[in-house]
């Protein structure tokens, strides 16, 4: 009779044992998603550094708002791994919320914005070879 005694203890033990686990990996995957937006954040915010360092020197630079944009749209299609080749990894639609113009507008941005890819604009550095005007 005495061994009946421990064995609710030791179930009460294993599911105290199994709660606690369980709210351990609870907390650690709460701490990995905050982990995660920190991350996310802090990229959201070099990236908008970057944009607006871009925009300094593309206005220092004397570029036309319209050379602005279609240096904006090279940038996009660059960051989303298109090239001159395969500008369509940007959609019209994320055009035209990135530089506020109509669909013609922003396929128009798209064709320039390939042309200065394939004349060798290189985002990561502004730089446009010869005649980048």
């Amino acid at each position: 009779m005495s061994t009946c005694p421990r064995r609710p203890k030791a179930e009460a033990a294993e599911q105290h044992r199994r709660a606690q686990a369980v709210r351990a990996e609870a907390d650690r995957a709460t701490a990995d998603a905050e982990a995660e937006r920190l991350r996310t954040a802090e990229a959201r915010r070099r990236i908008a550094v970057m944009e607006a360092e871009a925009a300094m020197a593309d206005a220092w630079a004397g570029l036309t708002s319209r050379q602005i944009k279609a240096r904006r749209v090279a940038r996009l299609i660059v960051a989303a791994g298109g090239s001159a080749d395969n500008v369509d990894v940007v959609s019209l639609n994320d055009i035209k919320a990135a530089v506020g113009a109509a669909r013609t507008t922003a396929g128009e941005l798209r064709q320039e914005a390939q042309e200065l890819l394939r004349g060798g604009y290189d985002p990561m550095t502004a730089y446009a070879p010869q005649s980048w005007r």
